[in-house]
C-alpha cells in the first residue's frame, strides 16, 4: 500500500521559457513521491505542452497537479486567455502546432473549462495502466 494520499501541488509561473522545466519538475516530484514512475515521461511532456501553450498569453499562469480518488494524475493549467484550445493540423514543415496533438495522444482525457473569474483551465488526466501490488 502506498503512503501517498491525495497529494497536490500548485505553482504560479511567469510567462517565460524557464516555466516549462519547472512544470516538468513539479510533476516528476509528485509522481516520485507517490511511487508512480511509469507515468513520469508522459506526464512531464503533457505538463510541458500545456504550460508552453499557456505562457503564450504573456501573463502569469497557474499549474495544479494532483491525484484524484482513483489515483489518476490530473494536470491543470490556468491562464488569462479566453481562446478555445484546439488540436492543430501542422504540416511536416511547421515548427509548432503539435502540442495538443501530443497531449491528445498521451492523455486518457483532456479538455478545457472557461474560468468564471476569467481565462480558462486546460486539463489532462493520465492513469497508471500497469497492475499494482495491492
Amino acid at each position: 500500500m502506498n503512503a501517498c494520499t491525495r497529494p497536490h501541488y500548485a505553482l504560479a509561473l511567469k510567462p517565460t521559457a524557464a516555466s516549462v522545466p519547472l512544470s516538468r519538475e513539479l510533476v516528476k516530484a509528485l509522481l516520485e513521491e507517490c511511487a508512480l514512475p511509469e507515468l513520469i515521461d508522459d506526464a512531464t511532456l503533457i505538463a510541458a505542452e500545456l504550460v508552453t501553450n499557456a505562457i503564450r498569453s504573456e501573463q502569469d499562469v497557474v499549474l495544479l497537479v494532483f491525484l484524484d480518488d482513483e489515483r489518476r494524475l490530473i494536470i491543470q493549467v490556468w491562464d488569462h486567455g479566453d481562446g478555445t484550445p484546439t488540436v492543430g493540423t501542422p504540416t511536416d514543415l511547421d515548427e509548432s502546432g503539435r502540442g495538443l496533438l501530443l497531449v491528445q495522444s498521451l492523455a486518457d482525457e483532456w479538455g478545457y473549462t472557461p474560468d468564471v473569474l476569467g481565462g480558462k483551465i486546460v486539463w489532462a488526466s493520465l492513469s497508471n495502466k500497469q497492475p499494482t501490488d495491492d
